[in-house]
């Protein structure tokens, strides 16, 4: 990494749910591959996956269409299963109000050429990175990925991240930078193979601000949070700069691993959804307790440790 480039960081949490009316909810795939969620148990046999609320199960609808690149059956069925559970902690953790239809269509390629094919056959003016792996289309509202990877987990990894842009920018379209990729390598760890909702933490994220804190090489957090939203873009996306999305993923890690960091981004993501007011510099320092001091004490401690799988509970 090229430490003269500014070093990044962006953050994120969740917060305490309400109570609602639950109920069971069963998962089935149909003839035509398709996966399906309800409330009855099905002839062909489902099985049941989340309990959440009547209103959440009518709210999210996927889609995935393979075009020569798929997943396997089990596949499909824990990608649909990590994206209800991002829905159902911005709905039920961050408790964003769900007025409308969130619908995810995702669209799987065997190879990155025939990804990047499709992205300029719907956006010509798209400049398509040369390593590209997934890559969410706000104007199109699609999501495309190819299956870069011989272990599925690292490909529904990239759908899941993918996935979490697409539910917060129905859901809070003002959300900055930072924040949507703070909170979209966060939802790219949910282990899909366990019961329980469990974020495990993103290895190269990991290793990455561990040699930060080794080189010493942490800036200011006020400093990160002082960037516009075209300097972050520019460092990120021209200059390619690895960091933006490393320290993105630290904050809102170290956020979500505590109750008060919980509040921070619950009070945030409020503000943005019911005020529409994008998160200052001077609103951060409000929300916690102590301010930027106590938030770059705390976030550099928590940077020195080890980082542990995280448990979310509503």
């Amino acid at each position: 990494m090229d430490t003269r480039k500014l070093f990044l960081s962006a953050l994120a949490a969740l917060a305490i749910a309400g109570g609602h009316a639950h109920a069971e909810i069963y998962k089935w795939t149909d003839a035509a591959g398709r996966v399906h969620f309800g409330d009855q148990r099905q002839a062909g046999g489902a099985t049941r996956v989340e309990q959440r609320t009547q209103k959440q199960q009518e709210r999210l609808q996927v889609d995935i269409t393979a075009h020569g690149g798929d997943l396997s059956a089990d596949g499909r069925e824990r990608l649909q299963l990590g994206i209800q559970r991002i829905f159902d902690t911005y709905a039920r953790l961050f408790r964003l109000d769900i007025r409308r239809p969130v619908h995810v269509d995702i669209h799987i390629f065997p190879d990155a050429s025939r990804l990047a094919g499709w992205i300029v056959d719907l956006d010509p003016a798209i400049d398509v990175p040369p390593a590209i792996y997934g890559v969410y289309l706000p104007k199109h509202n699609l999501v495309g990925a190819w299956t870069h990877d011989r272990d599925e987990d690292a490909v529904i990894a990239t759908l899941l991240h993918e996935s979490s842009h697409v539910i917060l920018e129905q859901l809070s379209p003002r959300a900055p930078a930072w924040l949507h990729e703070g909170l979209a390598q966060y939802f790219e760890g949910i282990d899909t193979r366990a019961d329980d909702v469990v974020v495990l933490p993103v290895a190269d994220a990991s290793e990455a601000i561990d040699w930060f804190v080794k080189k010493e090489k942490l800036v200011t957090l006020r400093q990160y949070f002082s960037l516009d939203e075209r300097r972050w873009r520019h460092l990120a996306h021209v200059q390619q700069n690895p960091v933006p999305y490393t320290v993105a993923w630290s904050v809102t890690y170290f956020l979500m691993s505590r109750p008060v960091g919980r509040q921070v981004l619950n009070s945030l993501l409020q503000d943005l959804e019911k005020a529409q007011r994008a998160p200052t510099t001077q609103v951060i320092d409000q929300r916690y307790p102590g301010g930027y001091t106590m938030m770059e004490y705390d976030w550099f401690k928590w940077a020195q440790s080890e980082k542990q799988p995280q448990v979310l509970r509503w």
